[in-house]
Formats: C-alpha cells, structure tokens, sequence
C-alpha cells in the first residue's frame, strides 16, 4: 500500500475507487470469487497498477527471504465501491452473491470497518489531493450498519 501511495498509482481515483482498491489491499472475502474487470477506466488503470506493484514488493521479499505479503483479492472492491458510492446494503449483498462472493452483513461490516482504518491512515500521511479523497471516502463509508456498528 505504501508503495502504491509512493508511485502515485491511486492519485487518480475518487473516493469510491480509492475504497475499492484499499479492499483490494485488506479485505479478503472468505471464499475466491471471479470478480469481472472493472468497467471504470481509472479504477481498471489502477487495479493494473496495483498488481504490478505487489509483483513487485513480493520479488523484493523474496529476494530478501522475508515473509510475503498476501496476495490481493478484490472481491469486495466492487462492494466497496458500491456501499461508497451510496448504495443500499441489500443491494450490495444479492449483487456479492450473484457475483460469487459469499458475503454476509457482518463480513461487510468487518471489511468496511478494515477499509475505514486504512482510509483513515492514507487521510494522514498521503499526498495533500489524495488525503483529501481518503477523508471523502471516511465520511462516505461511515454510514448505515457500518456507522452503526462502530466501537
């Protein structure tokens, strides 16, 4: 994830997008899912570039024999970039299902509330354009059963 905020590779993204590629990084669905390419350009761009980075750090550590990172799954980057984008829950969950994502609402809940920590870190230390976008999409995340279901 550093090395994404360090090449630029999210600068780009609004702030559904920016949840759907951070999902990408840390919420992992509890099964694979065959998730379709993105039909956004800049969200499609920057998967792309996302997964050239991880080839990238995973050949570091290897290199260096250190534990690898995991690897990315954006399964619930579609759901993310749904529920940011102001989309009902129940709509989020069939669209999961029909997508083979098997995803209850407290899966979504746990994911949301991992993607709002790291929304939340970016919003701190990224580019001034891009902490914006990351503090957009807090406020845009934080709602519904995830506001609800906050500590």
């Amino acid at each position: 994830m550093s090395e994404c905020l360090r090449r630029g590779v999210w600068r780009v993204l609004d702030q559904a997008g920016l949840a759907a590629m951070v999902a990408t990084v840390v919420a992992h669905p509890r099964t694979e899912s065959a998730v379709r390419e993105p039909s956004d350009e800049a969200l499609r761009v920057a998967l792309t570039e996302t997964e050239s980075v991880a080839k990238d750090v995973a050949g570091v550590e290897r290199d260096h024999r250190l534990p690898t990172t995991p690897d990315l799954d954006a399964g619930l980057a579609p759901v993310m970039h749904h529920w940011v984008s102001g989309g009902a829950l129940s709509s989020i969950l069939a669209a999961s299902w029909q997508e083979g994502v098997e995803l209850t609402a407290g899966d979504f809940v746990r994911s949301a509330r991992l993607v709002l920590d790291v929304l939340a870190q970016i919003g701190q230390v990224a580019e001034p354009e891009l902490a914006r976008t990351a503090r957009s999409a807090v406020g845009a995340l934080r709602r519904g059963v995830v506001l609800d279901h906050m500590a």
